[in-house]
């Protein structure tokens, strides 16, 4: 039998949430899909309770394989599924209204696209409060959309939820002929993959209906504490960002450039906290030189940091960046009257040559402060 959608499941170790998870699925009152649990190596009793499921519904497929990481076991599932399209849910969220498959139905019968852009909810950890509610971006309803207005303002805005996967349906001839799998191995593998989907220019439609809960959880896998972890997130941040900023339109290109440079921001905010890895972090930052393209960048602040950079080093440009963002004390910094003009706004940048250094530092962290 033809399914309409295919919903791919990655399970790991979120036994805790998997039959709240479960149960917003199998309770659909839109009955032509099928759901595609891929167990990807949980060490809980995850595995118990996708069986049970499994045994009782029989629109779901049980699969489990060694752990390989989110993308990669999307991709399992992307390779098992047999929908016309594909939605993705984590294990840990849900689907908010049992006639959100009816109604993607009904909207898919109307239209004819590649891709589906829908909203959700974030909810906190116990799902009694509505962090976040039906947050559109900005970006216009019900309405087939541009891919290249898309980016645009996917590049205008720094939220995440404009390229969560979760909030999106894609048909699945449409991903394997453009070799739209997730990346492996990476962190924000979300924000990898939007933009590859975006660049193959889909036929795109961003619908008000509402369906994805998502869970607020403190040891998720953006929540993590571990030190190793935090190194890679923040350096796969810097990657993307190197893979995406290769773009030929140029006010496009300045727009990517502004996301990642807030993405590189809060990397070295995690970062600089730990101590053991914050040295191999600016090193391989420098070997990108993404600090010094932020120069591109439409954010004033992100140009000065750049500026900052290209004089002192990248190391003197990042201990900045802290004492911006971080919002330390300046007591700490500088006690000249210039520093104090600076930080008022009201300096001129006049450096003579005795001490053109110390008046440009006390400019540019005037101006990155209250930019």
């Amino acid at each position: 039998m033809n399914r309409l959608f295919s919903i791919i499941v990655p399970v790991y170790n979120v036994s805790e949430f998997l039959k709240d998870c479960l149960d917003s699925l199998v309770g659909q009152d839109f009955k032509n899909f099928e759901i595609i649990l891929v167990n990807d190596g949980s060490t809980d009793n995850s595995e118990e309770i996708c069986k049970e499921y499994a045994e009782r519904f029989p629109m779901i497929r049980y699969y489990r394989k060694e752990n390989g990481g989110l993308s990669s076991a999307r991709n399992f599932g992307i390779e098992k599924a047999v929908g016309e399209f594909l939605i993705f849910v984590d294990s840990d969220d849900f689907l908010t209204d049992n006639g959100f498959l009816s109604s993607m139905s009904d909207l898919i019968s109307r239209i004819e696209v590649d891709f589906i852009a829908y909203l959700p909810i974030e909810y906190s950890f116990d799902r009694k409060t509505v962090v976040k509610n039906n947050d559109s971006c900005g970006m216009p309803l019900n309405r087939i959309i541009n891919a290249k207005d898309v980016l645009n303002d996917l590049y205008s805005k720094d939220n995440p939820y404009t390229t969560m996967a979760q909030t999106k349906i894609i048909k699945r001839d449409y991903l394997l002929k453009n070799d739209l799998f997730f990346t492996n191995g990476i962190y924000h593998e979300d924000d990898d993959w939007i933009v590859r989907v975006l660049f193959t220019y889909p036929k795109i439609y961003i619908t008000d209906i509402v369906g994805y809960g998502y869970r607020h959880r403190e040891n998720s896998i953006i929540h993590t504490s571990n030190s190793s972890k935090i190194f890679k997130r923040a350096c796969d941040r810097i990657s993307i960002a190197e893979r995406v900023s290769k773009i030929p339109d140029i006010l496009l290109y300045r727009k990517c450039l502004t996301f990642f440079s807030y993405y590189y921001i809060q990397a070295f905010e995690e970062v600089s906290k730990i101590a053991d890895i914050k040295q191999e972090f600016l090193e391989y930052v420098n070997k990108t030189k993404f600090l010094k393209k932020m120069k591109y960048s439409l954010n004033r602040r992100h140009r000065i940091v750049s500026l900052y950079a290209r004089l002192f080093g990248i190391k003197a440009a990042n201990k900045f960046i802290i004492k911006k963002y971080a919002r330390a004390d300046v007591r700490g910094v500088a006690k000249s009257d210039n520093w104090r003009r600076a930080i008022s706004g009201k300096a001129d940048f006049k450096p003579n040559r005795k001490n053109g250094f110390g008046q440009l530092h006390n400019y540019v962290v005037g101006q990155l402060r209250f930019a």
